[in-house]
């Protein structure tokens, strides 16, 4: 990282040498002020550029690994996994601190069969631990199924819980899928989310409004689809301003 400053430093100090040039020419009597202006210009982006980087070091986020489990906290033998053979796929866990207890809470997707059509039976579960070790199903938050009114077979994956601080309330935000038949996840997907039905951090204990409103632009067509990852870092629904 030092060298390629320096070498940036280098190249800047070449380029303002090159943009002074012509008024020492054209001043020759005071080429001493020009070179006194160019090295207090130096100096002066020097410190900005020493000052950013000092800026981007402290403000790095790092992780660090505490420890890890010899087997999984959640098997194949738990008794909350006995219907979902095929296991977990994505997900995120979140810490959550009500009242003076603090809990962790999971959502994550499950496969309700294995092989090939394990990826066409997804659905979404929320699940919880006291201690981050001993977890227990809380909800099952979607299941995977057709529609009545479209005829539609919906899918959901890659859920994240998100505390929002202005609406104050939990969302899950998810990929939605809807096909014409039974058929596996595929790409692209549709961006959406599901509110808490209880304001409040406590609301992350209740229900939540499935299968939720579209966070991409709606399109012209049902079912919608949309690259999730162009548009997540919105956080908005449809209209939301």
């Amino acid at each position: 990282m030092k060298q390629k400053f320096i070498i940036k430093n280098i190249a800047l100090t070449i380029l303002i040498g090159m943009m002074l040039l012509p008024l020492a020419v054209l001043n020759a009597g005071d080429s001493i002020t020009v070179r006194k202006q160019f090295k207090e210009l130096k100096s002066q982006l020097t410190l900005n550029a020493n000052s950013h980087i000092t800026k981007n070091k402290a403000a790095r986020l790092q992780l660090e690994l505490v420890k890890t489990e010899p087997i999984p906290v959640i098997g194949a033998n738990h008794p909350d996994a006995k219907d979902i053979p095929a296991g977990f796929e994505a997900g995120t866990t979140v810490k959550v601190s009500i009242k003076g207890q603090t809990s962790y809470h999971m959502v994550s997707t499950t496969m309700e069969t294995i092989g090939n059509t394990r990826w066409a039976y997804m659905r979404a579960e929320h699940w919880i631990s006291d201690d981050g070790t001993n977890w227990r199903r809380h909800k099952i938050l979607f299941r995977p199924g057709s529609n009545p009114e479209t005829g539609m077979w919906e899918l959901t994956g890659s859920p994240f819980f998100f505390f929002d601080e202005k609406a104050d309330r939990w969302f899950v935000y998810f990929n939605f899928m809807a096909y014409d038949r039974i058929r596996p996840w595929g790409t692209p997907t549709l961006l959406r989310r599901a509110g808490a039905k209880t304001k409040g951090l406590a609301g992350i204990n209740g229900a939540f409004e499935y299968p939720g409103e579209i966070v991409a632009p709606s399109g012209v067509a049902h079912p919608t689809d949309a690259a999730a990852s162009s548009i997540s870092a919105t956080l908005k629904a449809e209209g939301e301003k």
